[in-house]
């Protein structure tokens, strides 16, 4: 029953209205921005403030009804197919607009056009979707991922960038079969134009990357918030490179103790290794790098936090991700990581960070989706293990990522 959805409040999935009145371009962008997102519902007949149940009176009912199915179906393009029931409750009846998520985004006012009409859910409000947002949307609709794509201004490869990357993915992957020209061009990663190669975004950004945002930034700060830096560093370049270096410099400002084992010494650190390194490849392999935003690694006193540009994907949830789900936004630079041995399967990282955490006996890691943002904070020995974390999940065994080269 809607009753027990009710009670919980507007969310990013409901909203609420007393009746059909006011301003309709309100009801209408809510529609388009639930068919943009993870789909949702409106009830007419509650009070917004006080959820009480106002109803809608029983001879206006399939009126209403009907109003909104036309207004919806002709107001909203692409077209929209709302799906409208009422329900009783305490004699009263309330009326519900379902919006299922829609796989031909962006959905838009038609008054408004794609550019200025489009819509998306941030938390229990509506907001007007930034440009950076409609054009990942029209992606989504096409069945196109960013990084495959050859934009207009992209030149001609210079046949030392295709060298490299060949050797650098070789390496990493460990076969003895030498990656060539050929596979990049299957893998989507170059277009092959007469006598000259064309670079995707996912080639650029492997390579010499001059995609201004696409950089990750680390800092340590003094205490719990970012009042005083202690160190900071910008690091660009491959992402390769970028993921070893940001590695190395949280290795660099958290506590390691050592002990003998047999002739050796070995370094144990404070944070597990391969958790730390989880959380890093996945901020740069899932990040929108249409934002203009940079992945920030930041250490604090009593935790690490890695805040990714781009919020969950294609109508994932974070209770699906929690649970080992996963939806791939850049699919050439996930097909890469793949192939390189970076990653090993989708979705089965952030339950390998919640295993580590738990073996190191360390709080649990909390994961915080805010909108166009996905924030990780691992805490560090004798933080307070409260609310802050998230609830124990059941894992997975898997294999251990590679060590840094």
């Amino acid at each position: 029953m809607i009753w027990n959805e009710i009670l919980k409040g507007e969310s990013h999935q409901l909203e609420f209205k007393k009746e059909l009145s006011g301003d309709m371009k309100k009801i209408l962008k809510t529609v388009c921005a639930f068919a943009n997102g993870d789909g949702g519902k409106i009830v007419f007949g509650i009070e917004n403030n006080t959820l009480a149940v106002a109803g809608i009176e029983s001879d206006k009912v399939f009126i209403l009804m009907d109003s909104l199915a036309d207004m919806i179906s002709n107001n909203c393009s692409p077209q929209i197919i709302p799906y409208i029931t009422f329900e009783t409750i305490n004699d009263k009846t309330v009326v519900i607009v379902e919006i299922r998520p829609g796989q031909n985004t962006p959905y838009y006012l038609k008054s408004a056009g794609s550019l200025e009409g489009t819509y998306i859910r941030v938390g229990a409000t509506t907001r007007k979707a930034e440009s950076e947002k409609v054009q990942e949307l029209i992606l989504f609709g096409t069945h196109r991922s960013f990084d495959e794509l050859i934009t207009k201004d992209a030149e001609p490869v210079q046949k030392k960038d295709i060298t490299a990357l060949c050797k650098m993915i070789s390496r990493y992957n460990g076969l003895d079969r030498p990656v060539t020209v050929d596979h990049l061009v299957s893998w989507k990663l170059l277009k092959r134009e007469k006598n000259r190669y064309l670079p995707s975004v996912g080639f650029r950004l492997l390579t010499y990357n001059d995609l201004h945002f696409a950089r990750i930034q680390c800092a340590l700060f003094k205490g719990t918030d970012r009042t005083e830096f202690l160190d900071r560093k910008e690091f660009e370049g491959s992402l390769c490179d970028q993921i070893e270096e940001a590695y190395t410099f949280v290795l660099k400002h958290i506590n390691k103790r050592s002990r003998i084992n047999g002739l050796y010494r070995e370094d144990i650190y404070e944070l597990p290794l391969a958790a730390v390194r989880e959380i890093i490849v996945n901020a740069v392999m899932h990040r929108n790098y249409l934002m203009h935003s940079c992945i920030q690694v930041s250490v604090f006193s009593d935790r690490l936090e890695i805040v990714s540009p781009g919020g969950l994907y294609a109508g994932l949830t974070k209770e699906e991700m929690l649970s080992g789900s996963s939806s791939i936004r850049n699919q050439r630079l996930a097909d890469i990581f793949m192939k390189m041995r970076i990653v090993e399967k989708w979705g089965t990282g952030v339950l390998r960070v919640f295993r580590l955490c738990s073996e190191a006996g360390l709080a649990r890691p909390k994961y915080t989706t805010e909108g166009d943002f996905v924030r990780v904070e691992i805490f560090r020995p004798g933080a307070e293990d409260d609310s802050r974390g998230e609830a124990p999940l059941p894992v997975r065994a898997s294999a251990r990522l590679p060590e840094t080269r």
